[in-house]
């Protein structure tokens, strides 16, 4: 599944991702921010360039560059697709600079929207590793239900088993997160 989404709301924008983009973005990165990603810190540009390669040419992915006030500042995805059934969002991450501002609402209210009106799916899950309290916290902000924990449910960065949060959204879910998210980001209720 090739596509080329653009999305923009505000001063954040959405687009295709390049492999140069994870070049650009690896020396603004820090271990301690990398804590909970599936794969071990990103050591040179160039393999962190490789890393985000891979992950656009994956079929099953849809890969964004996220920009806010136009720097880059950040990846999220749309994977695990099953369209028009289901999809994963997420393998996202932020620099320091765009955490705490409006880029994850603005970005998952963007993506939400696509998934649920575009592709049409009944269920958007969103997962992270149970040690990432803020990741937790975000997905939770957003209006999702959290469904458990799975156990061993991946291997982490040095091939340890790691357990994982799961929450999701389903399209009977969507208007009220929908509500809720305008309302936090300042857009009119029915637009």
């Amino acid at each position: 599944m090739r596509h080329k989404i653009h999305m923009e709301l505000g001063e954040v924008r959405l687009r295709p991702a390049r492999a140069q983009d994870g070049a650009a973005l690896q020396p603004l990165l820090d271990e301690r921010m990398w804590a909970g990603m599936a794969t071990p810190f990103p050591a040179s540009p160039q393999e962190f360039a490789r890393a985000y390669g891979e992950k656009i040419a994956d079929p099953a992915t849809v890969v964004f560059s996220v920009e806010y006030r136009g720097e880059l500042v950040g990846r999220t995805c749309f994977y695990d697709m099953h369209v028009p059934l289901r999809l994963e969002l997420g393998s996202t991450f932020y620099l320091p600079a765009a955490q705490g501002t409006t880029v994850n609402p603005s970005c998952k209210y963007l993506l939400l929207e696509y998934a649920f009106t575009v592709y049409e799916v009944q269920r958007v899950g969103l997962r992270c590793d149970v040690r990432n309290e803020r990741s937790a916290r975000a997905i939770a902000a957003l209006g999702a239900t959290e469904e458990g924990v799975a156990r061993a449910f991946r291997r982490g960065p040095h091939s340890e088993p790691v357990d994982t949060r799961v929450f999701s959204i389903t399209d009977g879910d969507w208007p009220r997160v929908r509500g809720t998210l305008r309302e936090r980001l300042g857009l009119p209720p029915d637009g």
